[in-house]
């Protein structure tokens, strides 16, 4: 198992892609690199997510009769390639399928594999260099330190649901198991403090 923070991962495929320089062969002119997040942190987004096809109409609607015909909320993407302009931001709707949308695209894969990927937009449109960039000439980006610790075990108490309080202790055993050092407030609990 690597210990490696997310940011220190991201920065290692970064690097890997980017010197990924060969002449033939999958390399850096040939290959994008998405960087895509699932969930954000659950941070309030103003816009309400918008309609889009079910993957199946047909399908039965599911909890809470949901037919599953709207997006989800929105979540940040990167795409770094040297076809693409430095700099550039690109505000219209791309969704999760739009990856599986790219690829049919490009590649001339077939039939969509949902009424989703049916109607999702295709990354394509961001490649718009006539010739690429250098990756040699693009910014380094180094991972940020990731603090020891962040959470204050006092605030955690008062804040957390009884799940999280049944699941804690827990994840406190488990990081006690693989050797790692927590701060010694985790070593009296909080009634006795």
């Amino acid at each position: 198992m690597i210990d490696v923070h997310h940011g220190q991962l991201l920065e290692r495929v970064f690097e890997a892609y980017r010197s990924a320089t060969s002449e033939t062969g999958t390399n850096v002119w040939n290959t994008a690199l998405l960087i895509g997040w699932d969930e954000p942190g659950g941070t309030y987004d103003h816009v309400p997510p918008g309609r889009v096809s079910p993957p199946d109409p047909a399908a039965p609607a599911g909890e809470f009769g949901f037919t599953f015909d709207r997006s989800g909320y929105r979540v940040p993407a990167i795409i770094v390639s040297p076809w693409v302009e430095p700099g550039s931001v690109f505000n219209e709707e791309y969704r999760h399928t739009s990856l599986i949308a790219t690829l049919r695209k490009m590649w001339d894969l077939g039939e969509p594999l949902t009424g989703r990927d049916a109607t999702a937009r295709s990354f394509a449109g961001v490649f718009t260099r006539d010739e690429p960039r250098d990756p040699h000439t693009w910014p380094e980006f180094p991972a940020q330190p990731v603090p020891e610790w962040t959470v204050d075990p006092d605030v955690i108490g008062r804040c957390i649901s009884s799940l999280g309080t049944g699941v804690i202790p827990g994840l406190v055993a488990h990081a006690r198991e693989m050797g790692m050092q927590l701060p010694p407030e985790f070593d009296t609990p909080a009634q006795a403090r």
